[in-house]
């Protein structure tokens, strides 16, 4: 790149998954709930990727593009499509994004895979949604762009849920809450941000509720169903949720 002129880069485009062997093959572990552990615990790796390219675009004008992301990279759907268009790839991904947002990248990518047989996309090629799509959205709604961002932790060390929160214009308050493990457990929001405690709307895809977002009361509390993406928010309805698999 330094032999290039900057003007004439508009991005550099790079691409992450989790992984891409089949289970028992190259190395991969057998065992049927440690391979999905595994991919999980490798999203804080899009933070670290995004950091790298950032370093190196550092004062150039050219943007950090994550441009093709998935929890599994296989092409044959009967190895990754049980990663990537389930309630445990809707988690890896928005886990994946959150933590591309706390590396600074600028955008980020997800394949519309609107093919037959295709074990990436967003939607099947009727244009019905996957749980991604609905994580995907349930971000870009409520984590909005020039939202000031922060990135609690809990004071319970080791808990298995990422988190990030967002304050926008007017008061507005949400936080995204990404559950990375397959087992039931209830988080308090005010352990978060003591500004959370007046976010009454719970939206939430996980384990229970199947591929769709229900939203209900928030009581304080967010309880996930094994693997899972929600938002507490303080924000008002948006007119076209009910359009997109949102439930209340």
């Amino acid at each position: 790149m330094n032999e290039i002129d900057n003007s004439l880069i508009g991005f550099v485009n790079w691409h992450r998954f989790g992984d891409w062997r089949a289970s028992g093959e190259w190395g991969a572990p057998r065992e049927e709930a440690i391979y999905p552990a595994l991919l999980m615990a490798r999203t804080p790796d899009y933070a670290s990727r995004a950091q790298a390219v950032g370093r190196v675009l550092r004062g150039r004008k050219i943007l950090n593009v994550c441009g093709e992301l998935n929890a599994h990279s296989h092409h044959e759907v009967r190895v990754s499509r049980r990663f990537n268009q389930t309630i445990f790839g809707a988690a890896y991904y928005a886990s994946a994004l959150l933590h591309l947002m706390r590396g600074g990248a600028d955008i980020e990518m997800l394949w519309t895979g609107t093919d037959h047989a295709g074990p990436y996309g967003a939607m099947d090629r009727d244009a019905r949604p996957t749980p991604v799509f609905h994580a995907k959205r349930l971000c870009t709604q409520y984590i909005r762009y020039g939202d000031w961002l922060s990135f609690p932790t809990w004071e319970r060390p080791s808990l298995a849920v990422d988190v990030v929160v967002a304050r926008g214009e007017e008061g507005r308050r949400s936080a995204l809450l990404v559950h990375l493990k397959d087992e039931v457990a209830t988080y308090g929001a005010a352990e978060l941000d003591g500004a959370l405690v007046d976010c009454r709307r719970l939206l939430k895809i996980d384990g229970g509720t199947g591929n769709q977002v229900v939203e209900m009361s928030c009581d304080g509390t967010v309880t996930f169903d094994g693997y899972g993406v929600a938002v507490v928010t303080n924000a008002a309805p948006r007119t076209d949720e009910a359009d997109h698999g949102i439930e209340s």
